[in-house]
């Protein structure tokens, strides 16, 4: 799945100016143990006495279980920890970090850091130790207390307030803010600030109240930008009771792009049930776009479930467009057993098209089997095309023994075709037994054709390479034609050296 329940909201690296805890002017609510309507009224009548014409910030906080690693807000700079924090601002002391490495030795500290970029780099969030954060609600308002925008951030990050007041109600339970945001919402009515607050229910920690109001939302007469949002989050809720309501949205909904929300909020469910549905929506959803949706995400569940479905549907689907993308979800799918089917569907599907797919993303996974598949294609397929396809699945693997698999169809291959696309490829490999072997194509007898496109392939490799192979060809070699071609070719490499053998040739 692609989830991370510890939502990240915006991780946007920017460059930011420091804003002091002096500059800010601070308004705090004497008792922060009344109900947050209360402070919240009574931040209203502050706010129209603290605004310059630019609005004030009505800030409160809730707290939060996330990920150790994971925020809420905006990076500015690289050097984040250093400036200013909410917090700092808000309680007037530094924030203290998380140590997450206190007491241990430098090589488990290395080890840790190795495990958390690994983490980091396939968005695995959810490994990570579950902390309490305390996240702030930064409502701009104007003198009147109407709704201009929402800023959601972790209260350690540093936020730019751009020297307006802010009016801090302090903490709310979540129930509390849950239910104070949903009443808010009544009183907006523009669509970007209907937008704001359903994000702001969505990043509480999931209650009923909050899935009640995101399944109004989504399925009441709002804007359709509303309406997709509301959507999305009562994905992120995990809640059993919200799969029925995504399923009626995927199936029945008039907008596409809330159908399109449902689906992928369904992919989101952590939950059995919810392959099953995305299975019955590949089967059976009335709009082609939805299914291929459904097929799209079952992708990257990688249940063996939904693999046994895709099999299905990239043989037997009535829509072209829905084969394709059981073929690329198969491609997604990390066990052996996608691999093997991707094999199958290479081998033996009836559709041209999805075999040229299946191919395809064969060399993209990069491993021993797919090259031998893919090497057994480009010498005996019955199809050119598929042969063609498989020569470039093959360029696409990064190994000595995919380079060497070109070399030999280069030279050997029986079918024309796939000679000259193995010495395409090979052109675009940067590596001198590439270089070699284009050289031996060039000077091997009785293949012109074949001379020529080597030639080309030669001029496709870095200057340092094919420069000097090409001024060789263009004075040595036995055909005119070919040393022709070398001279067209150096010419367009704006090369001295080839200037300087240019002008030789003229003497």
């Amino acid at each position: 799945m692609l989830k991370n329940k510890s939502i990240l909201i915006l991780f946007i690296l920017l460059l930011g100016v420091s804003a002091r805890a002096a500059d800010t002017a601070i308004i705090r609510h004497g008792n922060p143990n009344a109900p947050l309507e209360t402070r919240w009224n009574w931040g209203i009548k502050e706010a129209a006495k603290a605004d310059d014409g630019q609005g004030v910030w009505m800030v409160y906080t809730i707290e939060k279980m996330m990920g150790l690693h994971c925020y809420s807000g905006t990076f500015y700079g690289h050097n984040w920890q250093e400036k200013t924090s909410l917090h700092e601002i808000l309680y007037g002391e530094k924030v203290a970090y998380a140590d997450a490495h206190a007491g241990l030795s430098q090589a488990e500290i290395i080890r840790r850091e190795a495990r958390r970029a690994l983490s980091d780099m396939n968005n695995d969030h959810e490994d990570q130790p579950k902390v309490s954060k305390e996240l702030a609600l930064l409502f701009h308002v104007d003198r009147k207390g109407r709704f201009i925008d929402l800023k959601l951030s972790n209260t350690e990050l540093h936020v730019k307030l751009e020297n307006r007041p802010v009016v801090w109600l302090g903490k709310a339970d979540q129930n509390s803010s849950v239910a104070f945001l949903t009443g808010y919402f009544k009183q907006t009515k523009t669509s970007e600030a209907q937008k704001g607050l359903v994000r702001a229910v969505g990043v509480h920690t999931p209650n009923k109240t909050g899935l009640n109001f995101l399944i109004k939302v989504a399925k009441g007469k709002y804007a359709i930008e509303v309406r997709e949002d509301a959507t999305f989050w009562m994905g992120q809720s995990d809640d059993p009771a919200a799969l029925p309501v995504l399923t009626d949205l995927a199936k029945k909904d008039n907008a596409e792009s809330v159908r399109e929300k449902a689906v992928f909020a369904i992919s989101q469910l952590e939950n059995e049930k919810a392959i099953d549905v995305l299975i019955d929506l590949a089967y059976d959803a009335p709009n082609t776009n939805t299914r291929e949706k459904a097929v799209f995400w079952m992708g990257q569940s990688q249940s063996p479930k939904a693999l046994k479905t895709l099999m299905g549907i990239a043989q037997k689907d009535p829509s072209g467009a829905v084969r394709e993308k059981a073929v690329f979800g198969l491609s997604q799918m990390k066990s052996q057993e996608a691999s093997e089917a991707l094999t199958d569907l290479a081998y033996h599907a009836k559709n041209r098209n999805v075999r040229e797919k299946a191919v395809f993303w064969l060399g993209q996974r990069k491993d021993a089997t797919a090259l031998k598949t893919l090497l057994d294609i480009a010498l005996h397929d019955k199809n050119t095309s598929i042969r063609e396809k498989a020569v470039f699945g093959i360029s696409q693997i990064s190994t000595t023994k995919a380079q060497d698999a070109l070399i030999d169809l280069a030279y050997n291959a029986e079918n024309r075709s796939v000679r000259k696309k193995a010495i395409f490829w090979l052109g675009q490999k940067a590596s001198n037994k590439a270089a070699k072997a284009l050289s031996d194509v060039v000077y091997k007898k009785g293949d012109l054709d074949m001379q020529e496109q080597a030639v080309f392939a030669i001029s496709q490799l870095p200057g340092d390479e094919s420069v000097p192979k090409l001024i060789e060809i263009s004075k040595n070699h036995s055909s005119y034609k070919i040393r022709k071609k070398a001279i067209f070719w150096l010419g367009q490499s704006h090369d001295k050296r080839a200037v300087d053998a240019l002008v030789s040739l003229l003497k």
